[in-house]
């Protein structure tokens, strides 16, 4: 896997993210409370409502902050992890941010491809397709929206089959054989069977 630079600006914005994760409550502290626990006041849901404002607040900001970094794979990353940590508290804002992920991840993959291209002084096409910056922002979103995540695949497979039409290549649709988004989207679901998560992989 190729090395990636980490600028301070990179850093901070991983500092800011990290911040807001811990500044969210976690749901699993307040369902443990026992039956003869006493509801809790107005002045101790005040600091949790603050809290949990500051944290989206962070996590936006640092998604903002994300889109101007020059390396175009933490300009990727950094904002899909905001936007999969925003889902529960703000679905919509997350799902935007979710989409400048995906373009930002499909703007460091073609990047990628072109350098190989360059260092191994072949043509465009005659090099191994790149999606490690998409298949981060995928599974991510796999797991929030499959809905989306499903447009995220058609247009991954809309790419190959221009790569594969740029080499006058057959696209791999022929009786029996996988597409690629259909192969992409069973291995989505073989990678979830293998974390435990059985309902969200079927």
């Amino acid at each position: 896997m190729k090395s990636r630079p980490r600028t301070t600006r990179n850093l901070r914005a991983i500092a800011s993210l990290l911040l807001a994760l811990l500044l969210l409550p976690v749901p699993v502290l307040s369902q443990q409370r026992g039956r003869g626990a006493k509801t809790p006041s107005a002045q101790s849901k005040n600091p949790e409502r603050a809290r949990r404002a500051l944290a989206m607040t962070l996590l936006v900001e640092t998604a903002d902050k994300a889109r101007t970094f020059d390396e175009l794979f933490y300009r990727a990353r950094i904002q899909a992890l905001a936007a999969d940590a925003l889902w529960p508290h703000d679905a919509t804002q997350a799902r935007a941010i979710f989409r400048r992920a995906w373009e930002a991840a499909a703007a460091s993959d073609k990047a990628d491809r072109e350098e190989a291209a360059r260092e191994a002084g072949a043509l465009p096409g005659a090099t191994p397709k790149t999606t490690e910056a998409r298949d981060e922002v995928l599974k991510m979103a796999t797991r929030r929206d499959p809905r989306l995540a499903e447009l995220f695949l058609r247009d991954l497979a809309r790419d190959r089959d221009e790569e594969a039409a740029s080499r006058n290549e057959r696209p791999r649709t022929a009786w029996r054989e996988l597409s690629a988004s259909g192969a992409r989207r069973l291995a989505l679901a073989d990678e979830m069977l293998a974390a435990g998560e059985v309902q969200r992989a079927v």
